[in-house]
């Protein structure tokens, strides 16, 4: 039996030597990865129906909530604006990492290249984020868009839906990162409501930021920045 496997090893060999050497396969394309990633968790979204319910109803249920409660365009309005646009990028992004930790560990140690794994998550996640900006923002701007609104009315649409834009993609940043630095999805449900809280806190709007150390320390949060955008919006760019 060992000379039959000798015999068969050694003619495997020989035929392999005639053959001449294989050639190694090319490496795949990292642009070609990266477009199969995204459009693999496009898909992924897009045939989880509930999920993507939920998605078009969040930013429908808050631009109403917000018209029910502001019949005029005041701070309060461009605040939850603000606000609003970071909790889409934090909600949407906060799960995506961690639930698929068993598939990305398999593909990683295969040929996954992890930029293009984030990558592709960033790219679907503005997107369908643009999309919540774009729903929230002209239900808004039917109301608030002009001049007897209140503020003298919402200033230029399009540098709204950019800064909300901005906002969300940053707060898709936020979330991703939560994602990635949490062992499962239970800690991510923790861990969001604490990312979310300071931004409503250090905003200057519900409480004056008066201490210098308490400017300071707000400078660190989106919800600071995001208030402040809307309202120099309002102030240097009319219609």
């Amino acid at each position: 039996e060992l000379n039959a496997a000798w015999q068969k090893e050694h003619s495997l060999s020989k035929e392999s030597a005639d053959l001449g050497e294989l050639p190694k396969p090319k490496p795949e394309s990292l642009l070609h990865q990266l477009k199969w990633l995204s459009l693999r968790f496009l898909s992924i979204k897009m045939s989880n129906g509930s999920n993507l319910f939920f998605l078009v109803v969040q930013p429908l249920l808050i631009a109403g909530l917000m018209i029910f409660l502001y019949k005029h365009l005041q701070q309060g309005v461009l605040f939850l604006s603000a606000i609003s646009a970071i909790w889409f990028g934090v909600n949407n992004a906060a799960r995506e990492i961690v639930d698929e930790k068993v598939i990305y560990e398999r593909e990683r140690m295969y040929n996954l290249n992890i930029w293009n794994y984030i990558l592709s998550k960033v790219f679907v996640l503005t997107g369908i984020a643009f999309c919540q900006v774009m729903l929230f923002m002209g239900i808004l701007w039917q109301v608030y868009g002009h001049a007897d609104a209140g503020l003298a009315g919402m200033h230029n649409f399009w540098w709204h839906v950019g800064w909300m834009l901005l906002l969300a993609f940053a707060g898709t940043l936020m979330g991703l990162w939560i994602s990635a630095t949490c062992k499962n999805a239970e800690v991510v449900m923790t861990v969001v409501p604490h990312a979310l809280i300071p931004q409503i806190m250090l905003s200057g709007v519900i409480s004056s930021l008066a201490d210098s150390l308490q400017r300071f320390v707000s400078y660190f949060w989106y919800g600071r920045w995001g208030t402040e955008g809307f309202a120099r919006i309002q102030d240097h760019h009319p219609e």
